[in-house]
């Protein structure tokens, strides 16, 4: 018996030491397995996922164009598709619920709701005293609704000043003196195009000298008519849309002055008329820059140009457009690499080679090459400066106003439009009282 318990023991000694012998792991060794690691995951690449609206064919575009970004900078990009109509509600509901994409486009209007709501990253630090980027490049102007004093929540990519399209080949015929002609001369005025209107109007032969509306406003008055209001010394909204001020002289005489040509001189096509500059029937149309392509795809008999809108009382009256935008996600969970993918997609030589697409605010890219020199070389350079760059260099631009209200308010300005157009308001003093008791009631909410 004694004998077995001193082998139990002298296993347990045994055990003891082989345990005590294996040797520990070093703590230099455990740092080094622990930064490999480290290493292993941050080699990972990282995934961004951004927000646009429009068809595949767009989406795979974008796709390919991250396709540098991705190599530079270790990430893959997801490129999400959401239909225009449900965008601010779906992305509004991403925001909250935390899991909104990491960069976003905004349309015009939507960028107040998101920039109030704390949810845009303020991307000065990676933009503004960048060399390289050229932040001073970009339209000061157009930086206007994007930016708190330092604070820049977003980039403009896209906008859509109007300009106005001529059919020259109707002037000729009329014997009448074109655009052109009076903006050489330095009297291009509203007042000039609304008696050229009324020269070229035939309605024996279905000819009216003058369309204001395009295809994205024929049902939208706020839209439709804000360059010849500014132009006149008024606007719809005050600084911050929160009161409507379109009950003044001055707007009184530019909504006034709508009417006469629509239902006095006749020279302007009637509500619900959607005839296109195309049809070869209008002597005058405004319209975006990006229309000309829709001319330049049509089957046309008729010589054409573009000119700038004219100028009103207010000759120094900012022109009014759109603007789209690219943000960050102020809780992405890549908040640098969202901004850099902001500047990777905004940069001057991006913006130009896509200006075919995105005409961006940018003076580097109005004033390109790639720009100025349009296919088939139509409009001409000479044209493109004097209708649509030099405008914007001189007059400066204003974003649409914004506001949570601001679709009811664009259906209620129409809706009181239509009213007096059908004569339910006898005046336009009338028209605009009703405007500013039915607007100021939906910006008060």
């Amino acid at each position: 018996m004694k004998k077995l318990v001193s082998l139990l023991v002298i296993s347990l000694l045994l055990f003891s030491l082989c345990v005590a012998c294996t040797p520990a792991e070093a703590p230099e060794a455990k740092e080094e397995a622990t930064k490999e690691s480290a290493e292993s995951k941050s080699a990972e690449p990282v995934e961004l996922t951004i927000a646009i609206w429009g068809n595949e064919d767009r989406q795979a575009t974008f796709e390919e164009l991250f396709t540098a970004f991705e190599e530079q900078n270790n990430c893959s990009v997801t490129v999400n598709l959401v239909a225009y109509a449900d965008y601010a509600t779906k992305l509004a509901t991403q925001l909250a619920a935390g899991n909104a994409p990491d960069v976003v486009w905004l349309a015009d209007g939507m960028e107040a709701q998101f920039m109030q709501s704390g949810n845009l990253l303020d991307i000065a630090s990676y933009v503004v005293d960048d060399a390289d980027y050229a932040f001073e490049d970009l339209y000061p102007s157009a930086m206007a609704a994007i930016s708190d004093g330092d604070a820049v929540y977003g980039i403009p990519f896209s906008f859509g000043p109007r300009v106005i399209y001529c059919n020259n080949t109707l002037f000729k015929e009329a014997g009448v003196k074109t655009p052109a002609e009076y903006v050489a001369e330095g009297n291009w005025t509203y007042e000039t195009m609304y008696d050229l209107a009324s020269q070229m109007t035939d309605l024996d032969n279905g000819k009216y000298g003058l369309k204001l509306w395009d295809t994205s406003s024929v049902s939208n008055y706020v839209y439709a008519f804000y360059d010849l209001i500014l132009a006149y010394g008024a606007d719809y909204f005050n600084t911050d849309t929160s009161k409507f001020t379109l009950n003044t002289p001055e707007g009184i005489a530019a909504i006034q002055a709508i009417h006469d040509l629509i239902y006095k001189d006749e020279s302007h096509l009637k509500p619900g008329d959607a005839t296109e500059f195309t049809a070869g029937t209008i002597a005058m149309a405004r319209s975006t820059f990006s229309y000309a392509k829709t001319i330049k795809g049509a089957d046309l008999d008729f010589e054409w140009e573009m000119v700038s809108e004219p100028k009103g009382p207010d000759a120094d009256a900012s022109v009014i457009t759109g603007f789209a935008y690219y943000s960050a996600n102020a809780d992405s969970d890549n908040p640098e690499l969202a901004a850099e993918m902001i500047k990777f997609m905004t940069n001057a030589e991006m913006m130009t080679s896509v200006v075919g697409t995105f005409v961006a605010p940018r003076g580097s890219v109005l004033n390109s090459t790639e720009f100025l020199q349009q296919a088939d070389g139509i409009p001409t350079e000479e044209n493109i400066l004097e209708a649509f760059v030099g405008v914007i260099e001189e007059r400066g631009l204003r974003s649409y106003p914004a506001h949570k209200n601001f679709s009811l308010v664009q259906d209620q300005v129409t809706m009181d439009f239509d009213n007096w157009f059908a004569g339910i308001y006898k005046s336009a003093e009338e028209t605009v009282a009703a405007m500013e008791t039915n607007v100021n009631a939906l910006l008060a909410e």
